[in-house]
């Protein structure tokens, strides 16, 4: 596959499936994905990756898809179930030749406009009460708070967001969680000077710490470790992490 057709994603089904080779294998992956983003784009990608795997039982997958914590999508969704192959529509906006209310056209066009005002219901923005979604803040929170590997990839660090879902329970030189000893991987494309002290200011408390061009690894406090990468996602995980 060329790698103008490929996403980084490629990476991540490398390592769920590459030790898949009897029943039960795949569900030994400790992975969990916390998401800003709204669309589904991610659960599908990882379920057409797994679903063209022959070798991984059907009720493996299923299993897996069904893990309540693998997915958090902050501030919601515009689908419940992003594990599944779901056509929206062939609704065209700039197309209004419905004709009558019962023509096919105008049913089809009715379901997805349905479709799009029912997914509009289960996603927020940053000022609404963050109880809207409280479950999914909540494991979101549980997910980080235990994480021992973790990649933080194309985040800006955005204060109102990382105080959302406790990132800084991720601070590697936090002597709150002596027990932990983390790595911590992140993306800052361009090597935005701001992206470096907020994340310095989060993980190290060390607002100066990244503004280096180049940051060779760290080793931290209780052997905790963190490293930078200035490459997109996709050349982050292929040559840095």
């Amino acid at each position: 596959m060329s790698k103008c057709k490929d996403d980084w994603l490629r990476y991540v089904l490398y390592s769920l499936v590459k030790d898949c080779e009897k029943q039960g294998d795949l569900l030994r992956n400790n992975l969990a994905f916390v998401t800003f983003n709204y669309d589904v784009s991610l659960e599908n990608r990882i379920f057409r990756g797994l679903e063209s795997n022959e070798r991984i039982p059907n009720e493996d997958k299923i299993e897996f898809y069904n893990r309540k914590n693998l997915v958090s999508h902050v501030y919601g969704s515009v689908r419940r179930n992003g594990f599944e192959n779901t056509q929206f529509g062939d609704f065209f906006l700039l197309d209004t030749s419905f004709g009558s209310n019962d023509s096919p056209k105008a049913k089809n066009a009715k379901i997805c406009l349905d479709k799009a005002w029912s997914a509009a219901q289960s996603i927020f923005t940053i000022p609404q009460k963050k109880s809207a979604n409280e479950d999914v803040l909540k494991i979101a929170k549980e997910t980080i708070s235990r994480a021992q590997t973790v990649y933080i990839l194309g985040y800006g660090f955005d204060t109102t967001n990382s105080e959302l879902i406790n990132l800084k329970d991720l601070a590697v030189s936090s002597a709150e969680s002596p027990a932990i000893h983390r790595e911590v991987y992140f993306t800052n494309y361009g090597n935005s000077n701001r992206v470096n002290k907020s994340a310095g200011l989060l993980l190290v408390d060390d607002g100066n710490i990244f503004l280096e061009s180049f940051m060779a690894p760290m080793t931290l406090t209780q052997g905790s470790y963190c490293e930078k990468s200035t490459k997109n996602v996709y050349d982050a995980l292929a040559y840095d992490f």
